[in-house]
């Protein structure tokens, strides 16, 4: 019947209601030497009795604090490091490359100059000349010939009529004249 007038009653009012019968099923742990459990109003309070001792934690804070700013200084530290060797090896790369534009920029003008002289038209007459022997129109050509080459030309000429009448030999017949030393 009480637990039917609690019904219309605050929820505060339920608790306290209640509370002594909540209290009075549940079941504690038994209690460590020299602790007394009481309960007072569906309130348990413990009294020891003996000193109650403090819980100390094996690192204490000031050390957590002290690890944590050493981790990340040591972790900052790490990454500053890297970061710097590589703009060091960065630096280093747009040198070499810097250098390496150089050297082209030299190579190409270097072909653009050769280039031009080879377009020229004194290049093309100089080329004919030297290498085609070609002369201009009222220009005549002058061949000098050394003169060991004029005393073998003379003897070839001399032996020539005499090796007209004759037929030439195979080809197998002459390397193996070269070859083996006969004159035949």
């Amino acid at each position: 019947m009480r637990l039917l007038a609690a019904r219309n009653k605050e929820p505060t009012k339920l608790v306290e209601i209640l509370g002594p019968i909540l209290w009075t099923r549940v079941r504690f742990p038994p209690s460590p030497p020299g602790v007394t459990a009481q309960f007072d109003g569906g309130k348990c309070t413990e009294r020891y009795g003996v000193t109650k001792k403090r819980h100390q934690s094996i690192i204490s804070l000031p050390k957590v604090v002290t690890i944590v700013t050493f981790t990340l200084v040591a972790i900052l530290s790490v990454d500053f490091g890297r970061k710097a060797l590589e703009r060091y090896q960065v630096q280093r790369q747009v040198e070499w490359l810097r250098e390496q534009v150089a050297i082209e920029q030299e190579r190409n003008e270097a072909l653009q100059e050769r280039l031009d002289y080879v377009s020229s038209d004194a290049y093309v007459e100089k080329t004919a000349r030297e290498n085609l022997k070609m002369i201009k129109p009222g220009e005549a050509a002058v061949v000098v010939i050394p003169r060991s080459t004029e005393e073998a030309s003379l003897s070839s000429q001399a032996a020539a009529p005499e090796s007209a009448d004759e037929e030439p030999k195979p080809y197998w017949q002459q390397w193996a004249s070269l070859l083996l030393g006969s004159n035949d």
